[in-house]
């Protein structure tokens, strides 16, 4: 501003003063430079997380926490604990799943800048409510940091930028195919500290991964789970309300995605889980429906080693011999792969021409190994192993064999119901 004039009568003008703005702003002491761009999120009571010479991506929580003793014209915990409860339903009415879950959302809440390293995957029927959770959940750290698709590609294919600034992806209803294709790719993005983002038209850069990766599907084997694995978590839901049940259940639990009282005192719910004693890898529920994917996941022919060397299957006379000098067990590799062919022809109902050559590695793994072995001048090929040692690794290793936990004991009270008596020949042969 420049003043013209004296007294009353000076009057301000504006002029216009042409100056090189790069070098005027480099000669600013105060201007704030910024060293790259990166998401990292942080607790709501911590804004100080984040390096100010970062331009974060992150920038809070669409909740707020609500004004302490705040009086509401409604059951506020009825209608918190409605979610609770639905939480339950989720992962069918075990209260250390449900524990889990809570745990789970409220570390993604209270320490976002953590990566757990562990994926949650959710099995149910259809119209159980999987997606009410994620609708939740977007309401209560908000949308822009949730991503959510059916295809997989649009997360791993060669552009990826939905992942960029997320906190949360969901993969909705991934199926084997998938889930088997992209298993190397779901396990790396489950535990790697960083995210290399790629976007049309733009230089690759890399970020903070702070991802939290939940599951949606049908599927029998969505997914492979290894016998060492240390990433999955899997719930399996309860069955479907009752038709007449479901209007007085759902409706509610609608009606509050729109209640911001409702999404900030969840918020705070959250906030306050006590968190001090609990480890998201650590402590993962062993559920009924991860151990059942785990198992489908055993390569059939350590299934068929168990089988073999635990009497579970009627193969007849094995011609396995144990050698007293050598103190193993061996059998001609042909015997052996007929016993495998016929046990996986009549286990997985299929013909397939088993390719024997491929097998060996895996029978290596196990401490099954195949020789040539001269027997009093006759030379053949043989499989030579120690039973208690490769029962041991199948076991400990590759999770063969039930569980202790879940062999069910019973004695031998049984009622005569299934005897047939002396009278019911004549309904046999009538067809009865």
């Amino acid at each position: 501003m420049e003043k013209q004039g004296s007294g009353k009568n000076a009057i301000f003008i504006e002029v216009m003063v042409k100056t090189k703005f790069i070098d005027k702003w480099l000669e600013d002491s105060t201007r704030r430079t910024l060293k790259k761009i990166d998401f990292i999120p942080h607790n709501p009571n911590n804004a100080e997380f984040c390096p100010k010479n970062i331009y974060n991506l992150f920038d809070g929580y669409s909740s707020e926490l609500p004004v302490e003793n705040k009086e509401y014209e409604f059951d506020i915990e009825k209608e918190v604990q409605r979610f609770i409860n639905h939480l339950d339903l989720l992962v069918g009415n075990d209260e250390h799943s449900k524990n889990y879950l809570i745990n789970f959302i409220a570390d993604m809440i209270q320490n976002p800048q953590n990566l757990p390293a562990v994926a949650l995957v959710f099995k149910s029927k259809q119209g159980l409510g999987k997606d009410l959770l994620v609708n939740y959940l977007e309401k209560i750290i908000g949308e822009k940091y949730i991503y959510r698709t059916s295809n997989v590609e649009e997360v791993y294919g060669t552009f990826n930028p939905a992942v960029k600034g997320k906190l949360l992806v969901q993969i909705n209803e991934l199926d084997g195919k998938d889930g088997f294709a992209k298993k190397e790719r779901l396990k790396d993005s489950i535990t790697a500290e960083s995210l290399n983002i790629n976007e049309k038209n733009i230089k690759q850069f890399r970020i903070m991964n702070a991802i939290r990766w939940i599951i949606f599907s049908n599927n029998m084997t969505p997914i492979d789970i290894p016998a060492d694995d240390r990433r999955f978590v899997v719930f399996q839901g309860a069955d479907l309300l009752p038709e007449a049940e479901r209007e007085s259940y759902y409706n509610p639990l609608f009606d509050n995605l729109n209640n911001r009282e409702v999404i900030n005192k969840l918020f705070e719910y959250f906030m306050n889980v006590d968190l001090s004693d609990f480890n998201l890898r650590r402590q993962r529920p062993l559920t009924s429906a991860y151990k059942n994917i785990r198992e489908s996941c055993i390569p059939p022919i350590y299934k068929f080693s168990w089988d073999l060397f635990n009497d579970l299957f009627e193969f007849g006379n094995t011609g396995i011999r144990t050698h007293k000098k050598l103190k193993k067990s061996l059998i001609r590799s042909t015997e052996f792969h007929n016993l495998y062919t016929k046990w996986y022809n009549k286990i997985l109902k299929s013909d397939t021409v088993l390719n024997f050559k491929q097998l060996k590695p895996m029978l290596n793994n196990i401490k099954i190994l195949k020789k040539e072995v001269s027997i009093s001048g006759v030379k053949d090929y043989y499989y030579i192993f120690d039973k208690e040692e490769v029962n041991k690794i199948l076991k400990e290793e590759h999770k063969c064999g039930a569980d202790d936990e879940d062999i069910l004991e019973l004695d031998d009270d049984f009622e005569d119901d299934c005897l047939i008596d002396d009278d019911s020949d004549n309904d046999l042969d009538s067809g009865l």
